[in-house]
């Protein structure tokens, strides 16, 4: 469960299906295996790059077609900098 964060799991134990959605399509993908395993929800990992509205637009379609209707949507997109503002 290390790297997943807390919240998609607080959803999941709630019987919440998740979409773990992240650039890096295997941390998506191992992410989403593990919250189905241990919440035992439907899950849906994906590649998706948040810059790209077709990637995102992809990523919409997959979750409406792959999971039940949404009814919560966290964005925890971001970016860290090491410089000050």
């Amino acid at each position: 469960m290390f790297g997943v964060p807390a919240i998609a799991f607080s959803l999941a134990r709630r019987g919440h299906a998740i979409a773990v959605l992240d650039i890096d399509e295997a941390a998506a993908l191992e992410a989403a295996d593990e919250i189905k395993t241990a919440a035992g929800v439907p899950t849906l990992g994906l590649g998706t790059d948040v810059a790209d509205p077709e990637s995102i637009e992809h990523a919409f379609r997959a979750v409406e077609s792959g999971l039940p209707e949404v009814s919560v949507l966290v964005n925890n997109a971001g970016i860290s900098a090491s410089t000050r503002f």
